[in-house]
């Protein structure tokens, strides 16, 4: 059977989910926590104000909370 995916169902890979610092985004960092290979970062949609945690792999510890991003997909 087919099942409806509803957009809060989205699932990405990881190392897929690209997090880009943009100071006119529409997404703040509440809160990033760098876990070595991954990191975990609370984000909120400003103009709707909804929140999500999502998992991802950057670079490095390079957020904060209070930054202003995109997200983007790199597959």
């Amino acid at each position: 059977p087919e099942y409806p995916i509803k957009n809060d169902d989205l699932c990405l890979r990881p190392e897929s989910v690209e997090v880009s610092p943009d100071e006119n985004g529409d997404i703040e960092i509440l809160s990033f926590r760098f876990l070595g290979s991954y990191a975990e970062t609370d984000l909120k949609h400003l103009s709707s104000l909804k929140e999500k945690k999502i998992v991802h792999r950057p670079s490095g510890n390079v957020h904060h909370a209070g930054q202003r991003v995109n997200l983007g997909n790199l597959s």
